[in-house]
């Protein structure tokens, strides 16, 4: 597994369509993308249509500083 910055991750899921894990989640969430729709929790609950305003929103919402 490799590690990147959330921003870069977000970017992968966006073009290159990975799920993302994270140390912020539980062992059994990610973030993934879903067609149609964008950046989404694995829930299917939208983050951001694509990986800067997913970053921007997690921001806003300090998930980015735990």
């Amino acid at each position: 597994m490799e590690e990147v910055t959330l921003e870069y991750g977000l970017y992968l899921v966006e073009t290159e369509h990975i799920k993302l894990k994270s140390d912020g989640l539980e062992s059994n969430e990610y973030i993934e993308w879903i067609n149609g729709k964008g950046i989404c929790y694995e829930d299917g609950c939208l983050i951001g249509e694509n990986h800067r305003s997913a970053f921007i929103r997690l921001n806003s919402l300090e998930w980015t500083h735990k």
